[in-house]
C-alpha cells in the first residue's frame, strides 16, 4: 500500500508538471512572455512555413496536448503526444545547433515516457 502511494505521487506530480507547462508554453507561443519562440525554428522550416503562423499552430497544439494529459481519461494519449513532441523538439533543436536545449528536452522526453508506464500501471 505504501508503495503503492509513492507510485501514485510520483504519477500526479509528472501529470500536471507535463500538463501545466504544455498549456502555459502552448499560451506563450502566442504571447512570447517567456521566450521568443521563433527564434528555435530551424531555417528549413521557416522558409516553407512563416515563423509566427507555425508557432501559433505548434501553441494550439501543445495546449491542447497539455489538457489531453491532465484528464485522466486521456492522459495516457497526452503522455505519448508530449513524449513524442519533446523528441521533436530534440530533433529541431539539434539541427539549429542549440544543443543544450536538446539535450534537456532528450531529458524531459525520458521522464514523459516514464508517465506514459506510469499511467498504464495506473489503468
Amino acid at each position: 500500500m505504501y508503495q503503492e502511494a509513492k507510485l501514485r505521487a510520483a504519477h500526479l506530480a509528472l501529470r500536471w508538471t507535463f500538463g501545466l507547462l504544455f498549456v502555459i508554453v502552448g499560451v506563450d507561443g502566442f504571447t512570447n512572455l517567456l521566450v521568443r519562440w521563433d527564434a528555435f525554428l530551424a531555417p528549413q522550416i521557416a522558409a516553407v512555413v512563416p515563423a509566427t503562423t507555425f508557432m501559433r499552430f505548434f501553441g494550439v497544439a501543445q495546449i491542447i496536448i497539455g489538457i489531453l494529459a491532465l484528464t485522466p481519461k486521456t492522459a495516457k494519449l497526452g503522455a505519448w503526444l508530449i513524449t513524442l513532441m519533446l523528441l521533436a523538439i530534440t530533433l529541431q533543436t539539434t539541427f539549429i545547433g542549440v544543443y543544450d536545449i536538446a539535450l534537456r528536452d532528450l531529458a524531459l522526453a525520458t521522464a514523459a515516457f516514464a508517465l506514459v508506464k506510469l499511467e498504464e500501471a495506473q489503468s
